[in-house]
């Protein structure tokens, strides 16, 4: 969750967010952790904050795809689905999954003096079981309009502009552009744009139910 600050600094002071884990802290192992799974929890958590909606998911890179598998559990023509930079592809034809693969393990490796054996085993089990658990997701069509944000770098695995979600997205996609990559439009300053339509999309659903109280979950 700690990744997505950026983001929420990036947003109107007034927004409620709410950031929602993929799994409890420290019990990776204990949990079913593939995606129906991990999306079931969440939805669970956030009908504990906000019992009914209307409710507004947004989700960056795999975190994107749980918010669309949360809005099917939820009411999702009463929900607000942004996804950034995700992949609706499977994980090992999305471009460039080896090498972040790779680069993730190995920022793992140049802590292994900072923190205990304990929690570097425990970082280590958890991007298992994560690239596990979206090797072998594929979404099946989504009835409602959603906002995708990608990044200028990424680039759809088949050449598609929508990074895979054409064929899903049976009512259509609100595509936006900023620039940066995959990291980096998370992070200052390009995450100022990300965060600028983020709220742009939110403000625009919430003038459209004028809900009593509005959430917004973070994911992934």
């Amino acid at each position: 969750v700690y990744k997505r600050q950026p983001l929420v600094k990036a947003l109107d002071p007034s927004q409620r967010v709410v950031g929602i884990r993929s799994s409890d802290k420290g019990s990776h192992a204990e949990v079913d952790f593939d995606v129906p799974s991990i999306a079931s929890r969440a939805a669970d958590t956030i009908r504990k904050i906000q019992p009914a909606g209307p409710y507004m998911l947004c989700g960056w890179s795999s975190g994107g795809v749980i918010a669309m598998e949360v809005a099917r559990l939820l009411a999702a023509d009463e929900t607000a689905l942004i996804m950034i930079d995700s992949y609706g592809t499977s994980l090992q034809h999305r471009p460039n999954a080896a090498k972040r693969a790779v680069a993730l393990v190995r920022r793992i490796l140049n802590k292994v003096w900072e923190y205990p054996a304990a929690t570097i085993r425990a970082r280590g089990v958890l991007f298992l079981r994560r690239f596990w658990a979206y090797s072998g997701y594929q979404p099946v069509p989504y009835d409602h309009r959603f906002l995708l944000i990608r990044s200028s770098h990424s680039v759809g695995a088949t050449g598609d502009a929508f990074l895979g979600w054409s064929e899903v997205a049976q009512a259509g996609i609100d595509l936006e552009m900023v620039v940066g990559d995959h990291e980096t439009m998370m992070q200052d300053p390009d995450v100022n744009e990300t965060g600028e339509i983020v709220q742009r999309y939110l403000t625009q659903f919430t003038a459209r139910y004028a809900p009593a109280q509005d959430s917004t979950a973070a994911l992934g």
